[in-house]
């Protein structure tokens, strides 16, 4: 890892034993650096496994930002701890909390270490590139997503947004997004998920979404 903030991330989870693991998610535009981080600590009962993603045209901002949420991802697990072992989590998961009390059971565990144990080498180095709006919107657009613009000024308190501050967010719509209540089978986007291996060119490991655990990010 390059840049002190990387380096000093990086040696933290060495010090104390855990084990960092990098990868890059293929998208559908040129340049643009989706990296995920995996913190795993040695297989033993009551071990922490977190994962975190950061998305930039800049190869280190994207490592540093996932390595970073990974971290924050197992500071809200060791608070969830202090509250005594965690039980009875439910299944399907349908808020944030419940994802996180599922991150600390043996089958999150299992699911991120074989998820990463199928990680398979770079083909070439990230390099830096020159991402614009415009470039991620063509992008989306040719990869078949119909991107809306939800904006978010009003919720913003009257302070803030006196300040000139504005809250936008960009909903991909036609893409597979993050579930967070899993109880919902219409939010399975099932033809993206069957063309996921022809527009990324990465073999799929699963035959059937319902076998999926649920995913890592909180």
């Amino acid at each position: 890892p390059t840049g002190e903030a990387l380096r000093a991330l990086w040696r933290r989870a060495a010090d104390a034993g855990v084990r960092t693991v990098f990868a890059r998610i293929p998208t559908a535009v040129d340049g643009l650096c989706c990296v995920v981080a995996c913190l795993l600590e040695p297989e033993r009962p009551g071990a922490l496994v977190t994962v975190g993603m950061k998305a930039s045209d800049r190869p280190h901002d994207a490592l540093l930002g996932a390595l970073q949420e990974a971290w924050q991802v197992r500071a809200a697990l060791e608070a969830t701890l202090l509250d005594g072992p965690v039980a009875d989590v439910p299944d399907p998961l349908v808020t944030e909390h419940e994802r996180i009390r599922y991150m600390l059971t043996a089958r999150a565990r299992r699911a991120v270490r074989d998820w990463a144990g199928g990680f398979v080498p770079a083909p070439a180095p990230m390099t830096a590139a020159e991402v614009t709006t415009d470039g991620i919107v063509t992008a989306l657009l040719a990869d078949g997503a119909d991107p809306h613009v939800v904006d978010l000024t009003p919720r913003l308190p009257a302070t803030v947004a006196a300040m000139g501050w504005r809250a936008v967010k960009v909903v991909p719509a036609g893409y597979q997004h993050l579930r967070m209540d899993e109880t919902h089978e219409w939010s399975w986007n099932r033809s993206r998920l069957a063309s996921a291996p022809e527009r990324t060119g990465c073999p799929a490991r699963l035959t059937d979404h319902r076998a999926a655990a649920p995913h890592p990010l909180p």
